[in-house]
């Protein structure tokens, strides 16, 4: 069986089943826990730079990068929230027009680790690293451009990097 049919047949799988361990996610949504694939999760330390980064009915929260580190080196990952909940824990659907997402490309100093466990995001057919988020604090709610001048935004798709 080829990894991409192994990972929708898991993934309808995990649909049958409650998601547990504070992981970051919505009530359309179903994840699993993936074995770690290769490469170093390690955590490296507990002081990083998120920005968030909304694609709908998605249920990655951003991208994570060591303070002095280009964004290209960042990682999306997938926040779970077992110590400190992520800024925009609100319903996907607020009636005041806050609702979930509604900091899409803030920018956070984060205080956490890699956890070296991959998850599966069905939504967006990635196996993402999961980041163990301990506190936050919010930096920037309009930085600069994350991506290539040419990429526009689209609520619906990841860009491709620069």
């Amino acid at each position: 069986m080829h990894r991409r049919q192994f990972l929708h047949v898991a993934a309808q799988a995990a649909s049958l089943i409650p998601v547990v361990g504070g992981l970051s996610v919505g009530t359309s949504c179903s994840m699993i826990a993936m074995p770690k694939i290769g490469g170093s999760g390690g955590n490296g330390g507990s002081d990083w730079v998120g920005r968030r980064y909304v694609t709908r009915q998605t249920r990655f929260w951003g991208y994570v990068k060591k303070p002095n580190e280009p964004w290209s080196r960042s990682r999306l990952v997938i926040m779970n929230e077992r110590h400190k909940h992520v800024p925009d824990r609100l319903p996907e659907l607020a009636m005041d027009g806050r609702g979930q997402g509604y900091d899409h490309n803030y920018e956070y100093r984060l205080k956490g680790t890699f956890s070296g466990n991959e998850i599966y995001d069905p939504n967006s057919d990635k196996v993402l690293p999961e980041f163990v988020l301990e506190d936050y604090e919010l930096i920037n709610k309009n930085p600069e451009q994350l991506f290539a001048p040419n990429n526009q935004y689209s609520p619906f798709q990841l860009p491709a990097r620069n």
